[in-house]
C-alpha cells in the first residue's frame, strides 16, 4: 500500500500521510470504540457494516498541507520505534518528496501517544527541528501538568513526559477559534481530550476539516452519543460531534479522520434529523 494520497483544497496541496495500519491490542471493537453504547446494538451495527466484532483494526492518517507559503504537518503518529506495520510516517513523508527539516509548523490535535510519539527520536531530539509546534492552550497545560498526568494511564503519561518538554521553547498556543496561518483555522473540539483541536482548512472556496479524534468511526456520525473508551469526557465528546457535523454540512467540507481506513477522507451527509458518513471515492 502506498503511504500517501494527494489532493487539493483550492490552491493548497494536501497529502494524507499514512503512519501504517495494524491490529489494536486488547478489547473488542464495540467495547473500545462505542463504550457508551448498548453493546448488543453496537455489535449488530458493526455486523451490518460487514466489520469484525472480535478484533479491532488501527490505521493512522496524518496530514501534510503545502499552502505555497508554509509546509504544515498535522499530528506525528506512533513514532519510528513502533512495530507491526505502524510508525511509517517518516517513510510516507519522504515518499511525498519532503524531509522533516522542511516542516514549518507541526500542529498537534491532542496529547495521546499515537499523535505525539513521532515528535522526538529515541535520544529526545526534535524530529522536526525547524518547526513551531501548535497546541490548543488547555491541551498543552493538561499534558504538562503532573497532577493531571498522574490520573492518566501510565503509557499516556510516559508519552507526554518524554515527547512534550523538548517543545517548550518552540510553541504556538491557541485558545480561540482563529487562523494558525492564513487558511488553516483552529477549531475547538473538546471531549476526546479536554483541549482537542480540529482544523478547518480553506482555500479557493473549498474546505477540509481535519477531524483528528473528534470522532473515530463512521458509526460515530450516525450515533454521536456512542462515545469511545478513549474519550476523556463521554458527554463533551457527544456534544462536540453534532456541532462539527453541522459545520461540515454547512461548508460542504471534505473531512479527514485520523483512524478511518486510509486515506480517511469522506463527507457528512444529512439523514433525516441525523447524519451519515459518505466515504470519498479515491482512485
Amino acid at each position: 500500500m502506498t503511504g500517501i494520497h494527494r489532493f487539493t483544497i483550492g490552491e493548497f496541496k494536501c497529502t494524507v500521510l499514512s503512519d501504517g495500519s495494524g491490529i489494536f491490542p486488547g478489547g473488542k471493537p464495540a467495547e473500545m470504540m462505542f463504550a457508551a453504547a448498548p453493546q448488543a446494538e453496537a455489535e449488530a451495527a458493526l455486523r451490518e457494516r460487514g466489520e469484525p466484532t472480535d478484533v479491532m483494526s488501527n490505521q493512522i492518517n496524518c496530514l501534510l498541507i503545502d499552502t505555497g507559503e508554509q509546509l504544515l504537518l498535522v499530528d506525528t503518529g506512533l513514532g519510528a520505534a513502533s512495530q507491526g506495520g505502524m510508525g511509517i510516517l517518516l517513510d510516507s513523508l519522504r515518499e511525498a518528496g519532503h524531509t522533516p527539516d522542511e516542516i514549518d509548523r507541526v500542529i498537534i490535535s491532542h496529547g495521546h501517544g499515537d499523535h505525539i510519539n513521532g515528535l522526538t527520536d529515541e535520544s529526545g531530539n526534535l524530529i522536526y527541528p525547524n518547526a513551531r509546534f501548535v497546541f490548543w492552550r488547555s491541551e498543552w497545560e493538561h499534558w504538562t501538568d503532573e497532577a493531571w498526568l498522574s490520573e492518566r494511564p501510565e503509557m499516556a503519561a510516559q508519552a507526554a513526559r518524554k515527547h512534550l518538554p523538548p517543545l517548550k521553547d518552540h510553541l504556538q498556543l491557541v485558545d480561540s477559534e482563529s487562523d494558525i496561518v492564513p487558511g488553516v483555522r483552529a477549531l475547538p473540539t473538546p471531549g476526546h481530550t479536554p483541549g482537542h483541536l480540529s482544523l478547518l482548512i480553506s482555500s479557493g472556496g473549498e474546505h477540509l476539516i481535519y477531524v483528528g479524534d473528534a470522532f473515530l468511526h463512521p458509526l460515530h456520525v450516525e450515533h454521536p452519543e456512542w462515545s469511545a473508551v478513549f474519550d476523556t469526557s463521554y458527554e463533551d465528546a457527544a456534544a462536540t460531534r453534532p456541532k462539527l457535523y453541522r459545520r461540515a454540512v454547512e461548508t460542504n467540507a471534505l473531512l479527514l479522520v485520523y483512524h478511518i481506513t486510509f486515506p480517511g477522507l469522506g463527507r457528512i451527509v444529512t439523514d433525516g434529523d441525523g447524519w451519515q458518513w459518505q466515504p470519498e471515492a479515491t482512485a
